[in-house]
């Protein structure tokens, strides 16, 4: 399975965290669902490939040909169907707001067809996308796609939930919410109000979510660190409060989750 990340241009860099690639060569036979952990970001994907079936509760739904995929606060799993190719970019934690120009809490724990969102636009990208026969034009469709989104917004203002959010993510998720507000100048209710429309989870569930990543990404890292070690380093009080948010968070214990087969949400993660 070849997985890549692509740095957005400079331009598109406010927004997008990542436009990334997802591919395999052959077809395979639908396998076990894989377990994909909550991120922090919005992720808009459009596959050129079989549409993987997802889950958020038990019932499998096939996957339009794009999607957008809001935030998760707790394991969504997907089963693939066959071959499976992908493009998608991953947004900056309140960065698809001005450019979906939907409350983002309406998306949250979602997957939305793209059509819904973008409208027909969105449909001449999707058959470009499987029309060409490379990788390079299918992310260069993408990049061109949301250009044209960009050009059509005011000056990009720095919003007071994207400030926060940058805050959260650069900190690790180790940022008291109260204190945060009080340095930008607004009361908590406030902070989380907008938190809420533009980011989709409120400022704490994406400090937990932070802290989690940490933690799911340093074990399932082929270098040997201790746990305990780990989860003081990421703020937990002790490693029984790490286990209990990973579980929380991802529906299975640390352990549990590393005897699963994840090959996608290990690239995802960056494993």
């Amino acid at each position: 399975m070849l997985y890549r990340e692509i740095d957005p241009p400079p331009h598109l860099a406010p927004f997008v965290r990542c436009f990334w690639l997802l591919e395999e060569q052959e077809a395979r036979l639908p396998g076990p669902p894989e377990r994909v952990l909550p991120d922090g970001c919005v992720e808009f994907v459009v596959h050129h490939g079989d549409p993987y079936r997802f889950s958020g509760g038990g019932v499998y739904e096939k996957q339009p040909r794009g999607i957008v995929a809001g935030q998760l606060s707790s394991a969504a799993f997907l089963r693939s169907t066959g071959r499976v190719g992908m493009v998608g970019l991953r947004f900056h934690p309140g960065g698809a707001h001005p450019l979906l120009r939907e409350p983002l809490d309406r998306l949250t724990d979602r997957f939305v067809s793209s059509d819904d969102l973008f409208g027909p636009p969105v449909r001449a990208l999707e058959r470009e996308i499987r029309a060409v026969p490379d990788n390079a034009r299918r992310i260069q469709a993408l990049v061109r796609f949301l250009e044209r989104r960009v050009q059509s917004l005011s000056p990009a203002s720095n919003s007071l939930a994207r400030h926060a959010a940058r805050e959260i993510t650069q900190r690790r998720g180790m940022e008291r919410i109260g204190a945060l507000a009080r340095r930008l100048g607004c009361s908590r209710r406030t902070l989380e109000r907008h938190f809420r429309t533009e980011v989709g989870l409120s400022p704490k569930a994406l400090a937990r979510i932070e802290r989690f990543q940490g933690f799911a990404t340093a074990i399932a890292s082929p270098a040997r660190r201790d746990w305990t070690d780990l989860a003081l380093g990421l703020g937990y009080c002790d490693l029984g409060h790490a286990s209990r948010e990973f579980r929380s968070l991802a529906g299975t214990s640390p352990s549990g989750y590393l005897g699963e087969e994840h090959a996608l949400s290990d690239r995802l993660l960056g494993a």
